[in-house]
């Protein structure tokens, strides 16, 4: 395991400890894999750097156990590996990032037209919250916060499909994403970015199945064709 941990290669942001359920169901075990989750997908993890133990503990203010723990997890899942530096973020490869947008388009919109069957108005309410947040972080250049947020904004759609199988992979996909989102966006700035949520909050809004999918698929494929202009950015394309 490796133990030394360079801050320069994360953001400056701070991990945070969720706080436990009120009804003292949250397991300090699962708290510090939601902190290290939501931070992989903010992308204060860069692409091929190293993720030391001992530090991620100090930080959390908790013992190394949990966050070996969590590590443990995220090895399952792909967001991170081992290599001969010790446990890192994957590097992002042009085919392994075109493999991941083309497995959001297969799924998300199929389970948004899911879950437009069960969306309830404070779920609508919530989504429409997100998306606002967004904008915010956009109109700031708050890199992070856009991420976060627009994650948030999809998956609380897709969640509302209800599937067991099929939200845990788009899970996996948007932790394996993270940390390459932030360089992306890094350097882009948010300044300029456009999506589709509008068209999408729409279709929400007239529990218009086919509407919802036509523009998820579309805002992911904005990102892709924007991602692909600036092909240079991946280290396997130098």
């Amino acid at each position: 395991m490796l133990e030394r941990f360079v801050i320069s290669t994360r953001s400056q942001s701070l991990l945070r400890l969720p706080e436990g359920d009120p009804d003292g169901n949250g397991s300090l075990n699962d708290r510090v894999y939601d902190a290290l989750r939501e931070a992989l997908i903010c992308g204060r993890f860069a692409p091929a750097r190293p993720v030391a133990l001992r530090p991620l503990a100090a930080e959390l203010g908790v013992s190394p156990m949990p966050v070996r723990e969590a590590i443990s997890r995220l090895l399952t899942e792909q967001a991170l590996t081992q290599s001969g530096r010790g446990i890192v973020v994957p590097p992002m490869t042009a085919e392994r990032f075109r493999d991941l947008i083309e497995l959001r388009i297969a799924l998300e919109p199929k389970l948004a037209e899911r879950a437009v069957r069960n969306i309830r108005a404070r779920d609508l309410k919530s989504i429409a919250g997100h998306d606002k947040m967004l904008e915010a972080a956009m109109s700031k250049g708050d890199v992070e916060g856009y991420i976060w947020n627009n994650f948030l904004f999809h998956r609380s759609i897709y969640a509302l499909s209800a599937s067991t199988v099929l939200v845990p992979i788009l899970d996996r996909i948007w932790l394996q994403l993270g940390p390459f989102s932030r360089v992306l966006y890094g350097r882009l700035g948010t300044a300029t970015l456009e999506d589709k949520h509008g068209l999408a909050l729409e279709a929400l809004r007239r529990r218009d199945p086919k509407a919802l999918a036509t523009a998820l698929t579309k805002d992911i494929r904005d990102g892709l064709v924007l991602i692909e202009g600036e092909v240079s950015i991946f280290p396997d394309q130098h």
